[in-house]
């Protein structure tokens, strides 16, 4: 459990450092805001597998690797 504690402190940290130079484009937010909503009602695996999708098309972008994670994480809490 220790571990996963020091390794969500370093991602959190990293993030924090990378988000103060990252812009979000137009299009990627639209994208991020259909997820969002997809989030928003519950639908986890179609959030998901769009994420997927936008990940395998853009691998540059963390944003979508973020709403992936969000959306495995909240997938998760569902089922739990």
């Amino acid at each position: 459990m220790t571990k996963i504690k020091i390794i969500t402190v370093i991602i959190a940290f990293c993030a924090g450092i990378f988000a103060q130079n990252y812009k979000i484009s137009q299009e990627v937010c639209s994208l991020a805001i259909k997820v969002n909503d997809l989030l928003v009602n519950c639908e986890f695996d179609k959030a998901y597998k769009i994420t997927d999708k936008l990940l395998k098309e853009n691998p540059d972008e963390p944003l979508f690797y973020y709403l992936s994670l969000a959306s495995i994480g909240l997938k998760s809490l569902a089922f739990d």
